[in-house]
C-alpha cells in the first residue's frame, strides 16, 4: 500500500526486496533492490548491509557481481560525501583484482570528512606497492604517516618508496623511525 502511494519510498522498497528473495523472485527482488540503494533517503548503513550480504554471495558468480558493482554504483551517486559508499566499492573492485579501480574509489574516500580510517590508508598503500606505483607510494606514506603518527606501516612503506627512487638514506631514515613504533609488530620489525 505504501508503495502504490509512494513508488519511491526506500524503506518500503528494501523489505519488500527482501521477501521476494525469500520467496525466490530474484528479478523483482533486484528492481526493488535498485529502487532503495538509488535513494537518498535511505541509511548508508542500511545500503552497506545490503552490498555486504551481496559480497559475500556474489564471489564466483559473474551475474550476481555484476548486480552488485550496480548497486555499488548506485549507492555512489546517492551518497557521493560518504566514506564508507566509496570504501565498499573499493572492497568489491579489490576482491575482483580491478586494483587500479579500488586505488581510485579509496582514494576518494580518504578525501572525504568520515573517510579519515587507517585500515583505508593502508589498503591504498598496499595498492600502491604492489603496483609499483613508487611516487604515489611516497606521497601516500608521507601523508598516511602524518594522519597516524603512532602506526609504523606508513613509515616502512615511505621507505619501500624512497628505496625504489634511490633515496637510500631517506629510507633508512624512515625505516629506522618505523623500527621504534614496531614494539610488538614482529611483520614490520622482520621486514625491516
Amino acid at each position: 500500500d505504501v508503495l502504490k502511494r509512494y513508488p519511491e519510498q526506500p524503506v518500503a522498497n528494501l523489505r519488500l526486496a527482501r521477501y521476494f528473495q525469500a520467496q525466490g523472485a530474484y528479478d523483482k527482488s533486484y528492481s526493488c533492490l535498485k529502487v532503495a540503494m538509488a535513494s537518498e533517503e535511505l541509511d548508508i548503513e542500511d545500503k552497506v548491509a545490503v552490498l555486504l550480504n551481496m559480497y559475500i554471495h556474489s564471489e564466483g558468480d559473474s551475474a550476481l557481481t555484476a548486480a552488485t558493482f550496480e548497486l555499488a554504483e548506485l549507492t555512489v551517486r546517492s551518497a557521493p560525501m560518504d566514506a564508507k559508499s566509496w570504501s565498499i566499492k573499493g572492497d568489491l573492485h579489490m576482491r575482483d583484482e580491478q586494483f587500479e579501480d579500488a586505488y581510485e574509489c579509496f582514494a576518494q574516500a580518504v578525501q572525504l570528512p568520515n573517510g579519515n580510517k587507517y585500515e583505508i590508508w593502508e589498503q591504498m598503500l598496499l595498492l600502491s606497492g604492489q603496483g609499483a606505483e613508487w611516487s604515489r607510494l611516497e606521497w601516500d606514506a608521507k601523508k598516511a604517516a602524518d594522519r597516524f603518527p603512532a602506526e609504523p606501516f606508513p613509515l616502512f612503506m615511505l621507505g619501500v618508496g624512497q628505496m625504489q627512487s634511490d633515496a637510500a638514506q631517506l629510507a633508512i631514515d624512515s625505516w629506522e623511525e618505523a623500527l621504534d613504533l614496531s614494539f610488538g609488530n614482529r611483520f614490520i620489525r622482520e621486514q625491516i
